[in-house]
Formats: structure tokens, sequence, C-alpha cells
């Protein structure tokens, strides 16, 4: 997502997915580019009848009514916010496999989700739609936080690297949303050895920056992640690369993995895989 083609937002018509809907609006607004508002309704995989003949019979047609009046009422929040090109989908399936599949099928698409159930174990084993999309989502994922320790400021914006290529990218991504949405990009390196962490920071700022307005804060501390975690808290938005969330390195852990499952901000996870 060096700068996003369209945003899609996942709407269930909860309260946390309008907030998730909000913040897609205004990503839309800053960047001018289309929002496109997805519900997805389920029915037994099964079942070999098209998505219009399942529509059209007594037995779908409840769950097809309420994916459409979801859709309209989340566009017309969306559009509350000055978005202009709304556009809604309600694909029929798995909510999460289907926002996989639209961004698989339009490469640039920054996907938006609310989070709740993410840091639940019982949920993740269960199925959950954030905690799916981390590990399999083609495209960057926002995941957007609700709750009472959430926080909903983003004028600071913190990008986090290890001066890898990754981490690299995914700061690269976050500061080009930082300049957007007019914010302050913090750059943080995690670790035990300060000056380390200080010449990484600076290295990776002269990548990245050319106009000077990057703050660096080196994150002391021998656990990765909660160094991490406690730079980020209280500010609005973390931005990290997805390293090691797919395939056999999420089994390994992971600091991305870590972060996305216990901080209480909005998350950026960067594609960092493509």
């Amino acid at each position: 997502m060096d700068t996003p083609q369209r945003i899609a937002v996942g709407s269930d018509g909860s309260r946390t997915a309008n907030r998730a809907v909000e913040v897609a609006a205004g990503l839309a607004l800053a960047f001018d580019v289309p929002l496109l508002v997805v519900t997805a309704w389920r029915r037994d995989t099964d079942d070999p009848r098209s998505k219009e003949e399942a529509a059209g019979s007594t037995e779908w047609h409840g769950e097809a009514q309420w994916a459409q009046q979801v859709v309209a009422d989340a566009a017309g929040v969306a559009r509350r916010t000055g978005v202009e090109d709304v556009r809604t989908y309600t694909p029929v399936g798995s909510p999460g496999q289907a926002m996989e599949n639209l961004a698989a099928q339009e490469p640039g698409t920054l996907i938006v989700v609310g989070t709740v159930g993410l840091d639940s174990g019982t949920e993740r084993l269960l199925g959950n739609i954030p905690h799916h999309l981390t590990h399999h989502a083609p495209g960057d994922l926002l995941l957007v936080r609700s709750g009472a320790d959430a926080t909903h400021d983003w004028s600071q914006i913190v990008l986090t690297t290890d001066g890898s290529d990754t981490s690299v990218h995914a700061a690269r991504v976050g500061l080009a949303l930082a300049r957007a949405l007019d914010a302050t990009p913090i750059l943080v390196s995690a670790g035990s050895d300060v000056e380390a962490l200080e010449a990484t920071l600076q290295e990776v700022a002269d990548r990245i920056d050319d106009g000077g307005v990057l703050e660096l804060e080196a994150a002391v501390g021998d656990d990765v992640s909660q160094a991490v975690a406690d730079a980020a808290t209280g500010r609005g938005l973390l931005v990290l690369g997805n390293r090691r969330m797919h395939g056999m390195g999420r089994l390994l852990g992971s600091v991305p993995n870590d972060l996305t499952h216990k901080l209480p901000t909005d998350i950026l996870l960067v594609n960092t895989s493509r």
C-alpha cells in the first residue's frame, strides 16, 4: 500500500463495525479513493445454488435482506463523513474469506476491519474474521480497535523498524499515511542495545525520509514486543510489517502476531511478502 487504490471495510452493523467504517471513510477522503462497504452473508457451502437463486428463495431471503440493510446503513455513515464514491458489496460466504478474495482480485485494496474477538483465544480457535485476515490477507490490513481502552486520536503514528528491508518498506508506507493525514510520524526501533537502536533508526530515517519530519525513538527492553507495545500505547496508530504472519512462520511466533492480539491501539499491518 504505497498509496491505496481503494478502501474496503467490513461491516456487520454493530457499533464496533461502525467505528471501522468511520476510520475507513476518513482514509478514503485523505487518499481520494473509492470506499467499498462489504457485508458477507453465509449459507450452506454445500448448496450449489448461485447467490441470485439463494437470495430469491424464502430460506435465504432474510439473510440477503439483512446484508443489504447493513451495507446501506454503513454507506450512510460513510457519506456523512463526506465520502462521495461509496460502493456496496454483499457476497455470499464466509466474511473473512470474502474480504481475502476481494483484496486478491483487486490489488491495491486496503482492508479495514474491527477487532472484536481478536484478543480471545477461544474466538481465534473457532474462527474470527480479523484473526483470519491477519494471517491470510494478500494486501495491507488495518485493524480498528474498539472499547474503553482504544485510542482514536491519530495525530501521532508509530512506525516500527528493525532495519530489515521488510520493516523499511512498512515504515515507508506508514510515513506516506502520516503525511496524508498530517500526523506526526514517530520511527521506533526496539531492543536492549541503545547504541545499536540509535544507529538503526538513523539509517532507516535516511532511507525513507526526505523531509526531516520523522521523530526517532529507541524503545529499550529485552522483550521486543512489550517495548514496542509500550511505545505505541497512548498513540493513535501503530504501523508494522507482517513478517512471519503467513504460512509456517506464524507457528514460530512473531512480534507482529503478539501485537495484533494484545495492543489496544489501531494497527496497520503492512504486507511485506509481496
